[in-house]
């Protein structure tokens, strides 16, 4: 029976260079001036966010993170690498995402995600508040 373990990233973490490099590839790069430090900074950074990620046997398979903004709580960046897709490691991340924002007392917690999402968000407590600009706005109370 594999091992999963949820960590927070911190500052110093080494696996933050594999979720940066994740986040790059997934939605940075191609973005007009983006580079890879740009994201590894920012997925470090601890300011109003909260990391996270999910390990399988010690080795990093998923992450996603928290962000507080303008009185709301964001869930954002679920990301789940190719190979370990279709395991549930997004519905581990999703959860601890309420779990964190609760303990936080940053609610409601809200996302922005593309159509073919809807259900893994609903299945997991969300429901769709309004659609911009071809995305779901969604949020979980």
């Amino acid at each position: 029976m594999p091992h999963i373990e949820v960590k927070e990233i911190t500052p110093c973490h080494q696996d933050a260079v594999q979720i940066a490099k994740w986040y790059f590839e997934q939605w940075d790069r191609h973005r007009e001036g983006a580079s890879y430090d740009e994201v590894l900074a920012l997925v470090t950074a601890t300011d109003n966010k909260v990391g996270f990620y999910v390990c399988l046997d010690g080795n990093p398979v998923g992450a996603a993170e928290i962000k507080y903004q303008q009185g709301c709580a964001w869930l954002d960046g679920v990301y789940v690498d190719a190979q370990y897709r279709g395991l549930g490691i997004s519905n581990t991340l999703v959860q601890y995402a309420k779990k964190k924002s609760v303990s936080l007392n940053w609610q409601p917690l809200y996302l922005k995600c593309e159509s073919h999402l809807v259900g893994l968000y609903e299945k997991n407590g969300f429901t769709r508040t309004a659609i911009e600009g071809g995305k779901s706005i969604m949020k979980c109370v």
